[in-house]
């Protein structure tokens, strides 16, 4: 794996993220945008555990086809290939983030953040790397690869917004 591209890719989707949010507040009527986000802001967390449950089941879906050798690659069933299982590091990340997202404390909340983006990374990582043509000869892609994709793009956006209300403390004069 090339350290650089991890770092690319987590650079790649805050870039993304800033620009969205840039063209929503100058495009739209900021009303609403307002209505919009508050109404994604209210689900944010279950389209999150959603995406987490999409980004499981995905690993296990063919991600792309080597037509001449015949073989299938999933996330968990590399066989004859270098690819070794890259599936297994994104259920391991959707488990983590699961829990972090049930548990209601800032900790859990900013290591989500983390795991998310490692998540990220690592799909960005996996769509480059798995999809490359080698030897003149490119693997067809499959929904599977764009399925842990969009769901590790949506984890993100998930932990980057959590639904947590923080307590209130009062100050003393």
């Amino acid at each position: 794996m090339q350290p650089g591209l991890f770092f690319i890719s987590i650079f790649l989707v805050s870039a993304l993220y800033s620009s969205l949010s840039i063209l929503c507040s100058k495009t739209f009527n900021s009303v609403s945008c307002t209505a919009i986000a508050n109404t994604i802001m209210r689900y944010i967390k279950w389209i999150g555990l959603a995406a987490a449950v999409v980004l499981i089941i995905s690993c296990f879906t063919p991600w792309v086809i080597i037509e001449s050798k015949n073989i299938t690659v999933s996330g968990v069933d590399a066989t004859g290939t270098n690819f070794g299982k890259p599936g297994y590091f994104h259920l391991l990340l959707s488990a983590f983030f699961i829990i972090c997202t049930i548990i209601q404390r800032v900790w859990a909340k900013r290591l989500n953040l983390m795991v998310t983006a490692l998540n990220t990374g690592w799909a960005l990582r996996n769509f480059f790397v798995i999809s490359t043509c080698q030897g003149g000869e490119c693997p067809e892609k499959q929904l599977g690869l764009y399925l842990v994709m969009l769901s590790s793009l949506l984890l993100l956006l998930s932990a980057l917004f959590p639904d947590m209300k923080l307590p209130q403390t009062q100050k003393t004069v």
